[in-house]
């Protein structure tokens, strides 16, 4: 059997960024996945332009360039913007089997890690790596963090659809949302996260396909429905900073408001591999950290809102800061403008964040 420098479990967004950093620098890299194939898990395939800062992608996963945006709340317009490229739709398959394509991936195959005391690999037949497990296993045995349920499915329509504009859609009376994302100008993504019970969730996503087909002249199901359980807790920097370090999802690197976990996987997965080269952390990494807390501040607020309450910050957020909170983008200038029109929970949570923001 070949010997390997890094031993990877799992390839997700993270594991399979860390492999791609650590084949590049030459070391020999070993990523096991339980899935058949590396982007198994339903995902929205989603990704702002954001990610560039951190990995280079590559032309043929972009499947359409993200140029337009609109909000809807109880199914009425409330908010749409237009602001050049702010993101992509890609192939997250095979972004992912382009990431790992200088390791060696072995799929279908399980390996037992434990959280408790501490992150560790616990399986007696795993490979053994000359310098370090890597553990990117999803949400994966996180029994106790928060999790939320995502399902979505794959239609095909019998229009041309906008292949650069993403909807995502509110109900006061959901905390989560759903989302329309293309992947062509005939086939969408249609899905919903939050926080119910999986089986309504899927009840919810019909009845919503549904009256889309009504409102579109006819939406045909092609893929699904497939979902997965999506870890928003926050980060756990215990975890991250474990030997061997936790990355990715499991270690609670998804932004907690908008779901979004590539882009923050494949930041953390960079800052993994500079630390155990004994190099400083990309700057990306602190600002996905602080972000990921204050979208975390600002869900916990969100949970304990009525549902008129929620609506009305659906409605009144500014679209400047609409888009910057979902991204973690907001400049201190940007939350200090908008603080006067804001609803009272969320300045105060974002006054804290100012804060961060001045360092």
């Amino acid at each position: 059997m070949p010997s390997y420098d890094y031993v990877v479990v799992g390839a997700g967004p993270a594991g399979a960024a860390f492999a791609h950093f650590a084949s590049e620098k030459g070391y020999r890299v070993l990523v096991l996945d339980q899935a058949p194939w590396p982007g198994f898990k339903a995902c929205g395939w989603a990704v702002p332009r954001q990610i560039e800062r951190t990995i280079r992608l590559p032309t043929e996963v972009i499947l359409t360039e993200i140029k337009r945006f609109r909000v809807y709340l109880d199914g009425r317009p409330v908010q749409e913007g237009e602001e050049g490229t702010w993101g992509y739709i890609i192939d997250k398959r095979s972004f992912l089997e382009y990431l790992v394509s200088n390791a060696t991936l072995k799929t279908k195959t399980h390996v037992e890690i434990s959280f408790k005391p501490r992150p560790r690999v616990v399986d007696d037949k795993a490979p053994k790596p000359s310098l370090s497990y890597v553990l990117a296993p999803g949400s994966s045995g996180l029994s106790d963090a928060d999790l939320i349920y995502a399902i979505q499915v794959i239609v095909r329509s019998s229009r041309d659809v906008d292949p650069e504009m993403v909807e995502l859609y509110f109900q006061r009376e959901l905390v989560g949302y759903y989302w329309v994302f293309p992947r062509g100008t005939r086939v969408l993504d249609i899905g919903v996260g939050g926080y119910r019970d999986p089986k309504e969730l899927v009840e919810m996503l019909k009845k919503f396909v549904e009256k889309l087909s009504e409102e579109r002249g006819g939406l045909e199901v092609i893929e699904g429905p497939k979902g997965a359980w999506i870890n928003v807790g926050g980060v756990n920097t215990q975890f991250f900073n474990a030997t061997p370090p936790v990355i990715g999802e499991a270690a609670g690197f998804v932004y907690p408001i908008t779901g979004e976990g590539i882009r923050p996987s494949i930041v953390s997965a960079a800052a993994a591999f500079n630390r155990l080269e004994g190099r400083s952390f990309p700057r990306e990494f602190d600002q996905t950290v602080r972000w990921i807390g204050i979208q975390r501040k600002l869900l916990d607020m969100v949970k304990k809102s009525s549902p008129d309450s929620r609506a009305r910050i659906i409605e009144t957020l500014p679209l400047e800061l609409f888009i910057g909170i979902g991204l973690g983008e907001l400049s201190f200038m940007q939350l200090l403008r908008a603080l006067p029109r804001l609803p009272r929970g969320v300045a105060s949570v974002l006054k804290e964040a100012l804060k961060g923001l001045r360092r």
